[in-house]
């Protein structure tokens, strides 16, 4: 499984203005609503939010990855979205605020797919030039041949 499998351009959102977390998880829901990903908004705000009470999907480092295994679900996917300015508090155990945030969406169903894309990101994420990279990326085209290459040195 690749990431580039599960996003493309009209899953990427730069430099956009969020209020709060319950904003990146609307505005977020709204974008995968729109690219028929899910097929109940509320129900799928409702997965989001149900996993962030269980602990914060802010991993530190200004990366947040909600995530979501549910009904609502039709197809897996991924979105990127670049917060403008500072970020947002998605209460990560470092305390920094989040500026990239990865939302994945996963249909119900045996395969723990969450689990793959989740790790296959942390991994990346851990690496200063990659996190650099994505912050540096201007346009959605620039964020898909950052994680194409991913993509390539996760198979090499």
């Amino acid at each position: 499984m690749n990431i580039t499998d599960l996003i493309n351009e009209q899953l990427i959102i730069l430099n956009e203005d969020f209020d709060n977390k319950n904003d990146v998880i609307d505005k977020l829901a709204k974008r995968f609503e729109a690219s028929d990903i899910i097929n109940d908004i509320e129900g799928f705000k409702d997965a989001i939010k149900a996993r962030e009470k269980e602990g914060s999907t802010g991993i530190g480092m200004g990366i947040a990855i909600p995530h979501a295994k549910s009904e609502t679900v039709n197809k897996p996917a991924l979105i990127f979205a670049k917060a403008k300015g500072e970020g947002v508090d998605f209460e990560a155990l470092d305390d920094t605020l989040s500026d990239l945030i990865f939302m994945i969406a996963v249909p119900s169903g045996g395969e723990n797919l969450h689990l793959k894309i989740l790790q296959k990101l942390s991994r990346k994420l851990m690496h200063d030039e990659f996190r650099a990279a994505l912050r540096e990326a201007s346009d959605p085209s620039s964020v898909l041949k950052i994680l194409e290459e991913m993509d390539k040195e996760e198979q090499s």
